[in-house]
């Protein structure tokens, strides 16, 4: 059932150490939460979820890190051996953050998109048939620049004399009617 629906193949997205029921069920749980209906929110949600999957994964590995360097170094003091282990993989600490850090920007933008794909979809009426009619009875409004007239520009004396040096204010020239395009 998960491939019908998604694009997330659990056997392809497993490691050592991961559970592929763990996936199939967090598949199940955002594609019952968030209802897909197009090919691309399809896609986003896939993408959503291979995101959580990783920072999942990211987290144990994090874990797992300090364990074995906890294990390999075998240190004395039982109260310092996470703290000295933190310090001996801070290095790989560092490039784990950052694909950490890509991971959740990834899914907090793809969360956004699907949400504004989800709420543009609903927002808009549902689809009726398509009708296609070839009748030419209307004519079609004309699209794309159209010369509009403009009206004559008032006459001005060569020399103004003094009354006729005053301000005046311009005509406003006639506006026509804007056409409906649509």
């Amino acid at each position: 059932m998960n491939a019908l629906q998604s694009g997330i193949h659990a056997e392809s997205n497993i490691i050592s150490g991961e559970d592929e029921n763990d996936l199939a069920e967090l598949t199940e749980t955002f594609y019952r939460d968030y209802r897909p209906e197009t090919a691309m929110e399809r896609a986003l949600l896939d993408n959503l979820i291979r995101d959580t999957w990783l920072l999942r994964r990211f987290f144990r590995i994090d874990a797992e890190m300090i364990d074995h360097a906890i294990e390999d170094a075998l240190y004395k003091k039982e109260e310092n051996q996470a703290g000295k282990a933190f310090i001996d993989t801070s290095a790989d600490q560092i490039r784990l953050q950052r694909r950490i850090d890509a991971t959740r920007k990834s899914q907090i933008q793809t969360f956004k998109e699907l949400q504004r794909l989800q709420a543009e979809r609903r927002a808009q009426p549902p689809a009726g048939p398509l009708l296609v009619t070839t009748s030419s009875a209307t004519p079609n409004p004309q699209i794309g620049f159209v010369p509009q007239t403009s009206p004559e520009a008032p006459e001005i004396d060569p020399l103004p004399t003094p009354e006729a040096a005053r301000i005046r204010p311009l005509p406003r020239p006639a506006r026509p009617p804007i056409p409906f395009i649509g």
